[in-house]
C-alpha cells in the first residue's frame, strides 16, 4: 500500500494521465485512499487540469519543482490520504465535472471494439470516467464486434481499424449491412494510429461516423460522446 504516488507527465511509452487511467482501473482505489501528484510543465496546464478532475487528480506541480513546494503539499495530506486543503479553482472544476457526467450517465451501452489488452483497458478507463453510469461491451475481434452490435441495444461503438479475423473497416461494412434491414443505424467511431487523409477516407467510406486518432485523448473521446450521445 502507497501513501502518495508521484507521477510525471512526460514518459515514453505511455504518458503519465495513461499511467494514472490503469493504476485507478486495476488498482480500483479511490482519490483518497489513494492520491496522486502529477508532475508537469507549464505548457500543459490547461490539458492537465481538464484530465486530473477526470483521473481524480487533487494535487499537481509544476517542473522544475521547488523543494519548499513539494514539502507544503506532502504536509498537506494527513494520515488517511485526504489533502487537508484544495484550491477553489479545482474544487469548481470537479464540481462541473459531476454535474456533466452525471447529465450523461443516463442509460447508454457503449461497445469498444479493440484486440490489444492495454489500449483496451485505456479505452475503456476513460469511458468510465466520462459516463460513469454506461454499460461497457467488449469486443477483441471484427467478427466478435459485429455480433455483439447486432444482440444488444447498443448507443456507440468504438471501433479499432485493425483487428484479427475481420478489421474495422470490414466490420464497420457488415454492420452497416445488416442493418439496412432494421432500419437502426448505430454511430461508428473509428479509432486508428493514421491520421492521413486517406485513412480518414476509408473510414467514411466503410460507413463510419467520425475518426479518432491513438493514442487517444480524453478531450477527444469527451467529445464524440457529446456529438453522438448528447
Amino acid at each position: 500500500r502507497f501513501d502518495l504516488i508521484i507521477v510525471d507527465y512526460h514518459m515514453p511509452g505511455m504518458d503519465g494521465l495513461q499511467t494514472i487511467a490503469i493504476i485507478r482501473e486495476r488498482v480500483e482505489n479511490s482519490p483518497e485512499k489513494l492520491p496522486v501528484l502529477l508532475l508537469h510543465s507549464s505548457a500543459d496546464d490547461t490539458l492537465i487540469k481538464k484530465a486530473c478532475v477526470e483521473l481524480g487528480v487533487r494535487n499537481s506541480l509544476v517542473k522544475p519543482v521547488k523543494a519548499r513546494e513539494l514539502h507544503r503539499l506532502l504536509a498537506s495530506i494527513d494520515e488517511t490520504g485526504v489533502p487537508v486543503r484544495e484550491t477553489p479553482t479545482r474544487v469548481t472544476l470537479q464540481s462541473e465535472a459531476v454535474v456533466a457526467s452525471t447529465k450523461a450517465s443516463r442509460k447508454i451501452t457503449i461497445l469498444i471494439a479493440e484486440d490489444v489488452p492495454m489500449n483496451m483497458l485505456l479505452v475503456k478507463s476513460m469511458a468510465k470516467r466520462l459516463l460513469p453510469g454506461a454499460e461497457i461491451l467488449e469486443a477483441v475481434t471484427g467478427l466478435e464486434a459485429v455480433q455483439m452490435a447486432l444482440q444488444h441495444p447498443v448507443d456507440l461503438i468504438l471501433m479499432d481499424v485493425q483487428m484479427p479475423e475481420m478489421d474495422g473497416l470490414e466490420a464497420t461494412r457488415e454492420i452497416r449491412t445488416r442493418e439496412e434491414r432494421t432500419g437502426r443505424r448505430v454511430p461508428i467511431v473509428a479509432l486508428t494510429a493514421g491520421a492521413l487523409d486517406e485513412e480518414r477516407g476509408k473510414c467514411k467510406a466503410a460507413g463510419m461516423d467520425f475518426f479518432l486518432t491513438k493514442p487517444l485523448k480524453s478531450d477527444a473521446l469527451r467529445g464524440a460522446f457529446k456529438l453522438f450521445l448528447d
